[in-house]
């Protein structure tokens, strides 16, 4: 079982990484914005999924019946208890890669060009930065980030279906968002991130606690991508007018 489950894992990388790199080199090669590309790919995809998916059989649920998913669910869910409370595997495994891109972010010149075509990717250029290949390369990361969510996320949640990660598009510019990150580019800590996704499920875990509506807690993360925004583009503006 445990063969099949590095196959499935690869394979997750795989496609979330050539999934990152034809994202990236529309961004790269075309200058268009990274958020209407990668909502456009998403359209893409999720379309062909719902034309295909019933064909292929991709609706299935994760009943855990086998001994390969067993060995699956144990190898993300299970995990390990430190006094009377239970830390899952997909929490190390989080973990993991939080330590793996502050490395990157903080300690390699690959993070040091990302940071740079963040804040100006003309200036990036003059110093002899490669900004298409920084930016299709941060794409492939990125996706890579994501195929291994998506392999964490079947034992976890039940199972996959057609609609799997359908509304759930948000989420992660929220988080960043709050976590301090700059829609513009430029400004952001790996840190920021982690507290601003800590953050994020707090919320979610709170109005879900009081029973709030879905209505109202999607009203929440609209609100708070809004004002988060228009924050940052109010401190931009003042460092421009300073500078």
């Amino acid at each position: 079982p445990w063969i099949w489950i590095l196959v499935v894992l690869l394979a997750s990388m795989l496609v979330g990484g050539i999934c990152g790199a034809l994202n990236g080199f529309f961004v790269a090669e075309f200058s268009i914005h990274p958020f209407v590309v990668t909502l456009a790919t998403q359209l893409i995809i999720y379309g062909a999924v719902l034309l295909y998916g019933n064909q292929l059989n991709l609706s299935v649920a994760f009943q855990g019946t086998s001994s390969t998913a067993a060995a699956y669910t144990n190898f993300v869910s299970s995990g390990f208890y430190i006094g009377t409370t239970l830390v899952e595997w997909y929490n190390v495994y989080a973990i993991i890669m939080l330590i793996v891109m502050s490395f990157i972010w903080y300690k390699t010149k690959f993070g040091k060009a990302m940071f740079a075509v963040g804040c100006n990717p003309d200036a990036a250029n003059v110093s002899g930065i490669n900004v298409n290949k920084t930016i299709i390369t941060t794409f492939i990361l990125a996706g890579i980030f994501y195929g291994i969510a998506g392999f964490e996320y079947n034992p976890i949640n039940g199972g996959a279906q057609l609609s799997t990660g359908t509304g759930g598009e948000l989420d992660p510019i929220t988080a960043v968002v709050i976590g301090g990150v700059s829609f513009t580019g430029g400004i952001g800590k790996v840190s920021g991130v982690l507290l601003g996704c800590i953050l994020l499920k707090v919320i979610d875990s709170c109005l879900l606690a009081l029973g709030a509506n879905t209505a109202w807690i999607n009203i929440a993360k609209g609100a708070i991508i809004l004002f988060a925004v228009a924050l940052d583009i109010v401190q931009l503006h003042v460092v421009r007018s300073v500078l």
